[in-house]
């Protein structure tokens, strides 16, 4: 599981990021299982729909700052 925090380091430091909100299809049970072990903040749920999402897809919404991202583990 070290990759992904790795991964969120690179995307706040290489663009300079304050915050990265995810959306992510309630399907998608596995990467909702990651963000709940890194302890990421689910802000709540939504309907969204955009270019390989169906119209209507129920997401888990996660918000993570960058303080919060340098003490994932």
């Amino acid at each position: 599981m070290k990759s992904y925090p790795l991964a969120l380091k690179i995307f706040f430091e290489r663009f300079n990021l304050k915050q990265i909100l995810f959306k992510t299809p309630a399907q998608n049970i596995g990467a909702i299982r990651v963000k709940e072990k890194l302890k990421i903040r689910c802000t709540g749920e939504e309907i969204i729909g955009f270019s390989v999402i169906k119209d209507g897809t129920l997401a888990k919404t996660f918000a993570l700052t960058r303080a919060e991202a340098d003490a994932l583990n």
